[in-house]
């Protein structure tokens, strides 16, 4: 198992985040036989002048990954109902046994967007947040959803 800031290769996070730094999660646990979890982030730097973007890895190795799939679709799509919208919400084809990709945006004016994948493929759960400020002309609801799944791709290519 790579450490946290090792899931998402190098090159994506320039392409998906430039100027990104990872911090690795104080709850990384990779002692405990029963379940391992990782949960890096990346932010780019504020006050840099750039886009403001967080990018989020929440993975689990568990023999319940299947509840945990489950559990991290439904906290995506119902969680923060009161305070998002969600734009988008459908399954994906092609990326571990079964994906999931919801997008939200905060429904404050001028507020935050995201994209969440979540995947489930074998004793692995885990999901990939690519948040962004809607008022920056970074990027938009297509493009947060294909850097979400390109950093899946890359979380899912480094567990095997």
């Amino acid at each position: 198992m790579p450490d946290g800031c090792q899931l998402i290769k190098a090159a994506t996070i320039v392409r998906i985040a430039p100027g990104a730094e990872c911090k690795p999660s104080q709850f990384d646990n990779t002692t405990m036989a029963a379940m391992i979890t990782k949960m890096p982030s990346w932010d780019t730097p504020s006050g840099s002048g750039g886009q403001r973007l967080h990018l989020r890895v929440h993975l689990t190795v568990s023999p319940a990954a299947k509840s945990m799939y489950d559990m991290d679709k439904s906290t995506a799509l119902n969680a923060l109902k009161e305070m998002r919208t969600t734009t988008d919400s459908r399954s994906l084809t092609g990326l571990g046994e079964e994906a999931h990709v919801v997008h939200a945006v905060d429904k404050d004016m001028g507020g935050l967007a995201e994209a969440t994948v979540i995947v489930h493929e074998g004793n692995a759960a885990f999901s990939v947040s690519f948040g962004y400020d809607t008022s920056d002309s970074g990027p938009r609801q297509q493009q947060s959803e294909d850097a979400a799944v390109a950093a899946a791709r890359d979380v899912l290519g480094s567990l095997s």
